[in-house]
């Protein structure tokens, strides 16, 4: 169950923009009413109409949003989004009529200061959080944008189209990194795991996983009967909370793209989800808003399973399913090692119902179901393991554990490994002492063995082996790793045994170490430890990348402090985690305020000032098409501001310079319409054939073209 705060909030229309900031809650609803309660009682403070003209939009439009004190809101069937400021008084901070069409989906990041808007035109604006203009935009697509939403540590840019394709733009780079096809419109988008992955809520019921990076879908899970209508992050950011049309909340675990419940809350669709550190708010189309209590069981929890009481736990689950969102939920996880421990000893006693008993509490997890039921699976082979070992037949012991994987997971065959590991030693001994003096000893020591295929194997390699053995042990003695591993090399067996196994958790170790000193920078004792445990066979290749790209650091360390641009990019291009390198981060703070500088400029078409300060990027591939974009949107102001000097000005040949530049897009028509200069526009071909001109044309100061005196 959902243990509610005690507090309804009811509006007029359908909820469709909710945020919390101040000690506030803001609201905006689908007839244009503003809303501001009180936080913490939920009290409404203030209710006011923002407009009587239009028609309410329906209940499930995603035109709205809100973030902080920012909100977004469009009026039934026009193309225009303002943006609305609730910090004190409601203001009005500004508008932006780009789009051709009706304005369909927008969302507001205060940490990357924009908002944007997506539009029945297929086009997505970015817009200046602090003025409400543009300053930038994605490609078209051939249908109505259905979602937005922005990652969560970066500047990542996820959309959603009509036309079944999920796209993932850099706002950094100004391109496309990946697009996906969907069977069908995915109405829900998150970003997970340092927008590595992205998660889509599709209308046909499906959760898909996309892999950005490696640009890849990695699995889908059918989970809603009916559309998924809104979404946000669980506390923690490792689980996406949908809600549907149809009343129902899911939980999802994002990395492993599988429910963690679902639970029927009202006969009536949800429109919206907050969630902050106490609550849930779920908003409904009937306007009915509900909190729920994220915490409550939280402490309960944590001094039961202190305790080891985990029925008690489990019974705080049960009475707030939301706890399963909870970090306290990962206390189970801990607690886990110990009860399956306790429930194996059961088994080993034929003792299924306490087994049972033990591990009841936290069977909601289908993994340790699954676990504890392969466990039982065979208890008949669970007692003949048991008496086995007890008799010393180990080969039959060895025999079961082969046949019933999980019997390895007992404590008794750790002891018959223990056991094979103190006779392989004793062997050892002998065979240096005196390897035909000891043999009978040593066939004594391997008899219980024998017929096990496994052990038989290596003890047969090294009886007929013995002097490879030797040298082997002598290698390791004597720390000479790289004779040890040239011998494994030509020797394999010798990669069967407990000293190969020991050297490979070292060699770990020590890659472990290298990376920790490359993640603190210590690049001098970085190279020094590499370069000596190069003869670590297993972690070689992994030593000699992380030497080439120390090369690379401080190459690229060298090359920002002499402001070389062109190496510092390329660089950057092929080593990504560069980027989080402190000397990279105060350079690309620099660009970014360049940018926003840029487009201070670029606002006014100053086309000219914004080229002297950006133009050498356009030569830089890795950022060529972010100081383009900006270029761009200072050419579409300087053309809508050359409307007062009309007759100076050769509008045709002007837009042709622009279409070469960026084709003739959806931009420059709906510029070219609204200022009255579509048919200069129709004497423009499509040029349909071109890749974005920019990349191989030369970025001019002005977009303008003079008449001929």
């Amino acid at each position: 169950m959902l243990v509610k705060h005690g507090k309804t909030i009811k509006t007029t229309a359908t909820p469709l923009a909710v945020s919390v900031f101040d000690n506030e809650l803001i609201m905006v609803d689908s007839a244009y009413i503003f809303y501001r309660f009180d936080s913490s009682d939920f009290s409404l403070i203030e209710a006011k109409r923002i407009s009587t003209k239009y028609e309410p939009h329906h209940n499930l439009y995603r035109g709205f949003h809100a973030a902080g004190p920012y909100i977004t809101v469009t009026f039934s069937g026009k193309n225009t989004i303002f943006l609305l400021n609730a910090q004190g008084k409601l203001e009005n901070v500004g508008s932006s009529g780009w789009h051709a069409a009706q304005v369909e989906s927008s969302f507001v990041s205060v940490e990357n200061n924009y908002f944007l808007s997506g539009g029945q035109d297929g086009k997505i604006y970015i817009h200046d959080l602090q003025s409400a203009r543009m300053i930038g935009s994605l490609p078209q697509k051939p249908d109505y944008i259905a979602t937005i939403t922005v990652g969560q540590s970066s500047n990542l840019i996820g959309s959603s189209s009509f036309n079944k394709t999920v796209t993932v733009y850099d706002l950094d780079k100004g391109l496309v990194l990946a697009e996906f096809k969907t069977e069908e419109v995915a109405q829900n988008l998150l970003f997970f795991d340092n927008d590595r992955y992205l998660f889509a809520a599709c209308r046909d019921g499906n959760g898909m996983v996309f892999d950005i990076h490696e640009q890849k879908l990695l699995s889908t899970t059918h989970y809603f009967n009916e559309w998924p209508t809104a979404i946000t992050y669980s506390k923690d950011h490792r689980h996406a909370i949908v809600g549907t049309r149809n009343g129902y909340l899911y939980a999802i675990d994002l990395a492993k793209n599988s429910k963690r419940f679902n639970v029927k809350i009202r006969e009536i669709g949800i429109s919206n989800l907050y969630i902050n550190d106490q609550h849930l708010l779920v908003s409904y189309v009937d306007g009915v808003n509900e909190v729920y209590d994220l915490n409550v069981g939280e402490e309960a929890i944590k001094r039961h399973i202190e305790e080891q009481n985990y029925t008690a736990a489990r019974e705080e689950l049960n009475s707030n399913i939301l706890l399963f969102l909870h970090p306290v939920i990962a206390l189970f996880d801990t607690a886990w090692e110990s009860a399956l421990e306790a429930a194996k000893t059961a088994l080993l006693v034929d003792d299924l119902g306490r087994a049972s008993l033990i591990v009841s509490p936290f069977l909601f997890d289908e993994n340790k179901k699954q676990q504890f039921h392969a466990l039982i699976g065979d208890l008949e082979n669970v007692a003949e393991f048991k008496d086995a070992f007890e008799r010393k037949d180990y080969t039959k012991a060895y025999e079961l554990a082969e046949k019933e994987p999980l019997l390895k997971q007992f404590s008794i065959y750790k002891e018959m490994e223990d056991r094979w590991e103190k006779v392989i030693s004793a062997i050892k001994m002998l065979i240096q002492n005196d390897l035909e003096a000891n043999k009978p000893k040593c066939t004594a020591l391997l008899r219980p063995y024998i017929t096990v295929p496994e052990k038989r194997h290596i003890a047969q390699n090294i009886m007929n082996n013995a002097h490879a053995f030797i040298q082997a042990e002598n290698a390791v003695a004597v720390k000479d790793y790289g004779e040890y591993y040239r011998l494994a090399a030509k020797r394999p067996f010798l990669k069967e045994t407990p000293m190969y196994q020991k050297l490979g958790a070292l060699a770990l170790r020590i890659l472990e170490k290298v990376n920790d000193l490359l993640k603190h920078e210590e690049y001098a004792e970085v190279v020094k430890l590499a370069k000596a445990s190069l003869h670590f066979a297993p972690i070689e290749a992994d030593l000699k990348a992380v030497i080439q790209e120390v090369s690379g650091r401080l190459k690229f360390i060298a090359a920002i402090k002499a402001n070389d641009l062109h190496t510092v990019y390329e660089l950057l291009g092929q080593y990504d985690t560069f980027s989080y390198l402190q000397e990279y981060v105060a350079m690309d703070k620099a660009f970014k305020q360049l940018v926003r500088q840029g487009m201070e400029y670029a606002q006014r078409g100053e086309s000219e000032a914004v080229y002297n300060l950006i133009s050498i990027y356009l030569e830089i591939p890795y950022r060529m098409d972010k100081a383009a974009q900006v270029m761009k949107v200072s050419f579409l102001n300087e053309l809508r501001l050359a409307v007062r000097m009309d007759e100076q000005v050769d509008w045709i040949k002007s837009f042709r310079r622009y279409a070469e530049l960026f084709s003739k897009d959806a931009d420059i028509k709906q510029l070219a319409q609204l200022i009255n200069k579509s048919k200069a526009l129709e004497h423009v071909p499509e040029l349909t054939d071109m890749e974005f001109g920019y990349r191989k044309k030369e970025v001019p100061a002005s977009i303008i073209v003079e008449r001929d005196a």
